[in-house]
């Protein structure tokens, strides 16, 4: 991080943070890759002057779940807060994101792409088939299928085939305990 005293005159910023709940505390140093950083930092700067710090934080198995607080720069004229944020995932599915429009009918034995984003309770995409748990069933002569190719940004396709008559195709999904989810597709 770079700290740039925008003032007229010479300023000492003073560097801590205050994590919220259980997160371990951010540390401080003027040094890259420094393995005894400070809890807290005074940077002096002239006006116009910039300095670069380094902010670790040092954490040894943290349960799944969200840890933040905030980075204070504390100056002579003025304070800023910095948020921070970071989740460690469990990797079980909490929530889809369909990306892309569904059709609401399409001709009978046509191949219908859904692609969705699945992630666990701290946003952590989920990607891998075990983990990802799908099952699905095809109603109306269709078919579900996860397809095995990971898309960037961590997307996944669901193809879904329309039966060959024409007639309602209901195609219900889940991933693990995430569902059901339920798509109806009319085939004309």
């Amino acid at each position: 991080m770079t700290i740039t005293n925008v003032g007229k005159t010479t300023d000492s910023y003073h560097l801590f943070s205050i994590g919220y709940d259980v997160a371990p505390p951010l540390q401080f140093s003027f040094i890259p890759g420094d393995l005894s950083p400070t809890a807290s930092l005074d940077v002096p700067l002239n006006a116009g002057q910039s300095k670069t710090v380094y902010v670790y934080w040092i954490a040894n198995r943290l349960p799944a779940g969200e840890f933040q607080g905030q980075l204070v720069i504390h100056g002579s004229f003025n304070d800023s807060l910095v948020p921070y944020w970071y989740g460690v995932p469990n990797l079980i599915p909490a929530d889809l994101v369909l990306l892309n429009g569904l059709p609401t009918s399409a001709k009978a034995g046509t191949l219908v792409k859904a692609f969705v984003k699945v992630i666990d309770f701290v946003g952590y995409a989920i990607t891998d088939n075990a983990t990802l748990a799908f099952q699905g069933v095809a109603t109306g002569g269709g078919s579900i299928a996860l397809a095995p190719t990971v898309f960037f940004p961590s997307i996944r396709e669901i193809d879904l085939t329309l039966g060959k008559t024409a007639g309602n195709n209901v195609f219900t999904f889940a991933f693990g305990k995430l569902g059901p989810f339920q798509i109806v597709i009319p085939g004309t």
